[in-house]
């Protein structure tokens, strides 16, 4: 039996109106979207959807339901077929509770997120009640300098984290709470070799920030420094409770604004909130420090049509509207950019100029491609090939949009490129018909239908540690070197999770054997017609065959590549490891098992701590 709670997960991550979408034309009507019912003949629209409620209701049949009433009628499944169906596409693992074991497990850990709650709700309250304390002038002072009064304070729950190893220690002791939870809920940290009496506090004299689900729960905090520190912002570990790239910071404060202003604001960091919803501007959220995600808008498109992007002009600002573009249009989202100036930012401009100051950009805020063409005409370009690759950046953005004629339109906007229509609707179609056939190779290729019984392979559907791989074989069957290394790098169970681990492992041990020159057509040879669509891809059209291993700056390049790749994979299966040394924590009663499991969670964090600084310096090199 499937638990209530595991059913509400998988209704809350799927987007009713993309779900419906996928058959029937919806358009925009009000704050809900409508079209034709497919469960009966009509000529006027009846059928309305509404993303907030995730419900949909057509009044010429009476038809009406969630996500899985309208998959089982359309489809003709049965209730777990449907639930099976979307759990799969939202990649969540269902368990079963019927026996009394798994009922046992599900019942500790509800207990377990439930208790997180409690200690997250009950240590947002100390943090704020430590902001009126002596040892937090620091923090009213800076709060002072930046105009924020006791008011905002309140409402966003602002607070102060002592600056002192053993403060929240000594509150959580006093509450009940002990250091394991701590741990749990990200609050405390335990040196490697060190036992959990020995942790510390990870928020020591910092500017606290809760940060809250959609129900209104803290889940995490952000962490201001108020001293001369390198991290200007430490933030919460994902937790049973937090993940972070499904909440946005004042999401619960900012739905009122949703239905108010009727579209959304995207800022970079919790201060240019504040000063958004200090202007008035309540429809302002963050991420939580990662660039914006697909579970983020879809989040959002529950509430409005249309985002607006707050970023900086430059040249960071464009790249970091780009990566919002298709996360949004994916769900159905309108985009238009807010223009900061060089340097500025909402918050800065807030203090400077006040309410006028923000609403003059925020009100003349730009279309998406009115946004990148104007940078396109701006940029002092330093050759026709640099030219020419910018522009059909914007092409390419231009070819994701589904409906002709919003397509149509934007074509007309880049006549101001100075490059003539015909060339643009030539490189359109191009795109769009590469997409076509590239869609219809991998719907319709065998692959992935080996021993492991994986789905045929979609773009959409790879991970990161899948795209790894994909790079590691590429690197691998094209520079022997690669192969060799990546032996005494990977753990063996890597090879063993998926058809691209498999491939990897394949291609190692052909080259261990001595067949490296021989590795490309031994793999047609093996598998024939059973490759997936992008290791055939990667065997015909190397991405990295070209690197020379004799140019110094082309082994360092491929050294670089292979390093991240194999720091995510890494990373990936100690966390898998964490996650089950961390379920049988849980379950496990006897306090010196209870210990030993520690321990050894505690080292696996160590090492994770480590690959992720080694991720952090390739990519700085």
């Amino acid at each position: 039996m499937i638990s209530q709670e595991q059913i509400q997960q998988v209704k809350d991550q799927t987007d009713i109106v993309q779900l419906i979408g996928s058959y029937i034309d919806l358009k925009k009507a009000g704050s809900g979207h409508k079209g034709l019912c497919p469960f009966h003949n009509e000529k006027s629209p009846s059928f309305n959807v509404s993303a907030q409620n995730q419900f949909f209701h057509c009044f010429g049949c009476g038809e009406s339901g969630s996500v899985f009433n309208f998959l089982m009628k359309i489809e003709g499944l049965q209730f777990m077929e449907a639930l099976n169906q979307l759990a799969d596409q939202a990649g969540i693992t269902l368990i079963n509770d019927s026996t009394p074991q798994q009922r046992q497990k599900m019942a500790v850990i509800k207990e377990g997120k439930e208790r997180i709650k409690d200690l997250m709700k009950q240590a947002s309250q100390w943090y704020m009640q430590q902001l009126h304390t002596s040892g937090a002038d620091i923090a009213r002072q800076y709060l002072n300098q930046r105009g924020i009064d006791s008011e905002t304070i309140r409402q966003f729950g602002l607070g102060y984290s002592p600056d002192a190893w053993d403060g929240i220690k000594n509150w959580a002791k006093s509450h009940s709470f002990s250091n394991y939870d701590l741990v749990d809920a990200g609050l405390l940290i335990v040196p490697e070799g060190k036992n959990i009496e020995q942790g510390y506090d990870r928020f020591r004299g910092r500017l606290m920030f809760p940060i809250w689900d959609d129900a209104g729960n803290v889940v995490g905090f952000s962490a201001r420094t108020l001293k001369d520190e390198n991290a200007k912002y430490i933030n919460s570990p994902e937790t049973a409770i937090f993940n972070k790239s499904k909440v946005l910071y004042a999401f619960p404060y900012a739905k009122a604004g949703f239905r108010q202003h009727k579209y959304a604001i995207i800022c970079e960091g919790q201060l240019d909130v504040i000063a958004c919803h200090r202007a008035g501007f309540t429809n302002a959220v963050a991420p939580q420090g990662t660039a914006f995600t697909d579970e983020q808008a879809k989040l959002l498109h529950r509430f409005v049509s249309h985002v607006a992007v707050a970023f900086d002009s430059d040249n960071a600002g464009r790249k970091a509207a780009d990566r919002s573009f298709e996360s949004l249009l994916g769900a159905g989202i309108e985009m238009s950019v807010i223009a900061m100036p060089d340097g500025e930012d909402p918050d800065g401009i807030f203090q400077k100029h006040g309410k006028a100051g923000l609403e003059n950009y925020f009100l003349n805020r730009q279309d998406y491609f009115d946004f990148r063409i104007e940078n396109f005409n701006r940029t002092d370009f330093t050759d026709a090939g640099e030219k020419a690759k910018l522009a059909q950046e914007i092409i390419e953005k231009a070819a994701l949009i589904k409906d002709p004629i919003t397509r149509s339109f934007i074509i007309q906007k880049f006549s101001s490129l100075n490059i003539p229509e015909q060339a643009i609707r030539e490189t359109l179609n191009t795109i769009q018909n590469k997409n076509r056939t590239q869609n219809k190779r991998q719907q319709d290729h065998p692959a992935f239908n080996s021993n492991l019984g994986q789905k045929p392979y979609q773009s959409n559907t790879l991970s990161k540690e899948q795209k790894a791989k994909i790079n590691l074989i590429d690197l691998a069957v094209n520079h022997g070197f690669i192969a060799h290394q990546l032996i005494h790098q990977l753990d063996h169970i890597v090879f063993k999770t998926d058809n691209y681990g498999n491939l990897l492992g394949e291609i190692i041990g052909l080259t261990i054997q001595g067949e490296w020159k021989n590795v490309a057509k031994l793999l047609f040879e093996h598998h024939h017609e059973k490759l997936p669509p992008v290791v055939m891809s990667v065997l015909m059209s190397s991405e990295f065959s070209h690197l020379n291993v004799e140019d110094t700056e082309n082994r360092r390049q491929i050294d670089k590549i292979s390093e991240d790749c194999v720091f995510t994979l890494q990373e990936s299966s100690l966390n898998e490891q964490k996650c089950k040394m961390e379920e049988l924590f849980k379950l496990e009663t006897d306090s010196d098992k209870r210990r030993e499991i520690y321990t050894e969670i505690t080292n696996v964090r160590t090492r994770l701590d480590q690959i992720r600084k080694s991720k952090k310096r390739i990519s700085k090199d």
